[in-house]
């Protein structure tokens, strides 16, 4: 009995839980998630090398033909109908008919003739003059110049062999203190003192020496045959 009862009474509390006062709450929950996630890396390295070389040589040798010059000389040597005769130094005078004349020896080679102031050529030579007053100069290089006035007749042909001294020269022995100067003489180089120095001409020379430290040693001279000469240089302060 007491147990029909209990199942009532669930029954009825069963019944309660349902009716219009109840409360039914339904809850949904949705949950989404979408990650999307994109990495996109591009790399792109582009290289890109062009060398060129042009090397052009080109060379282009060109000759001219050589030229040769020729020069011809032509002496005209006139020869007179006279006797040979070995003759001695000095000045001789031949009876020559229907030629007035002079001729030109003199005991060296290389002499220039000059004939009332007009060169005639290198000795010897025969040369046919007007007779009367004439001057004859011979010179050659390194000789004494050779100068005759002379009067010459009709018909006679004189003959000139004569010699030509040496001409003098000085020697010039040159020294400095301190040693080692530079030589100029005349403004031209005559290299390093102590220095002997042959073949300068007698008379006035203008002489410097120059040294590195010093003051120039500039000074005019007159040579002699022999000169010997110790310049004592000046230092720079």
């Amino acid at each position: 009995m007491k147990r029909g009862y209990l199942v009532l009474i669930l029954i009825l509390l069963v019944i309660g839980c349902q009716g219009p006062y109840a409360t039914t709450t339904t809850q949904e929950t949705t949950t989404t998630e979408l990650t999307t996630t994109t990495e996109a890396t591009t790399t792109t390295k582009a290289t890109t090398t062009t060398k060129q070389v042009t090397t052009t040589k080109q060379t282009t040798t060109t000759k001219k033909p050589t030229t040769t010059k020729a020069t011809t000389t032509t002496i005209a040597t006139t020869t007179s109908s006279t006797t040979t005769t070995t003759l001695a130094e000095g000045i001789i005078t031949l009876n020559t008919p229907d030629v007035t004349a002079i001729n030109v020896t003199p005991l060296a080679s290389g002499v220039y003739i000059y004939l009332d102031n007009e060169y005639k050529g290198l000795a010897p030579k025969y040369i046919e003059l007007s007779a009367g007053e004439h001057r004859l100069v011979l010179q050659k290089t390194g000789s004494t110049t050779y100068s005759e006035k002379f009067e010459i007749e009709e018909d006679t042909t004189m003959v000139f062999a004569v010699g030509l001294g040496k001409t003098p020269q000085a020697t010039l022995i040159l020294d400095s203190i301190p040693q080692g100067a530079q030589i100029n003489i005349d403004d031209t180089p005559y290299g390093f003192t102590p220095k002997t120095i042959e073949g300068l001409t007698l008379g006035e020379h203008n002489i410097v020496l120059t040294l590195v430290g010093y003051f120039d040693y500039n000074k005019r001279l007159e040579l002699v045959e022999i000169n010997n000469i110790t310049a004592e240089l000046v230092a720079v302060p």
